[in-house]
């Protein structure tokens, strides 16, 4: 274990404490004068140099706050003054007003991208005989609503039915649509779902068809798609 302690402020008390000690009788102890001397000099001079470094450490820490403060208030100013100069060219209808102040023109945002194709469509045979359409929307549903389009027997194309939005509803994830309208007597129906984001936004691709047989009940995907 070392006599002398690892930390700068240890070793100063136990320098000058020394010193002290070892003066009373140097020679009892098989040191000099001299070397007493020396060793209280340069205790001295350690702990004045370590007391201006603390002293710096302590004021570069106050300047180093000072600037940030500084620094904050500067750019509060500027924004501010910038917003200004933005709500001036708006009101005034002057993108000039940009160039003289050397602001760059507004970014203008760029469009949504398409919606995901709706996956994982299934359907559910209510009391009533209606049927509940299921199906997972893929990404971001902000502006998306879904058109549902159905074929039924001896019909060539398919036909819109009608329109959901994003609510959530039924399967946490899953969005729904009930068909009301299946006429009597029909053994299968055909589904189709189709996102789109907004009122002349960009939709995605149609999802799979989702055949219904309704003779037994059954459900589930079929081997085809929305022909063109």
């Amino acid at each position: 274990m070392p006599v002398i302690p690892d930390r700068i402020t240890e070793q100063l008390d136990f320098s000058r404490t020394h010193a002290e000690l070892w003066g009373q009788d140097p020679a009892a102890i098989g040191l000099s004068a001299a070397r007493i001397l020396a060793i209280t000099a340069a205790s001295d001079l350690a702990r004045q140099r370590y007391t201006e470094a603390e002293e710096l450490r302590l004021a570069a820490r106050s300047a180093t706050i000072a600037m940030r403060e500084a620094i904050k208030q500067m750019h509060t100013l500027t924004a501010e003054a910038v917003r200004q100069v933005r709500l001036f060219a708006e009101t005034t209808r002057d993108d000039g007003v940009y160039a003289r102040a050397g602001i760059p023109l507004p970014a203008h945002p760029s469009p949504a991208p398409a919606p995901g194709q709706p996956k994982n469509l299934n359907a559910v045979l209510n009391s009533g005989g209606s049927l509940t359409i299921r199906w997972k929307p893929e990404g971001d549903t902000t502006g998306v609503f879904f058109t549902i389009r159905r074929r039924l027997p001896g019909e060539r194309r398919f036909s819109i039915i009608g329109t959901a939005g994003t609510n959530r509803s039924g399967q946490r994830g899953f969005k729904s649509f009930i068909d009301h309208d299946l006429p009597a007597g029909v053994d299968e129906v055909r589904y189709t779902v189709q996102a789109q984001r907004g009122g002349a936004g960009r939709k995605s691709a149609e999802s799979a068809v989702l055949l219904v047989s309704l003779g037994n009940s059954a459900v589930g995907p079929a081997a085809e798609r929305l022909a063109a």
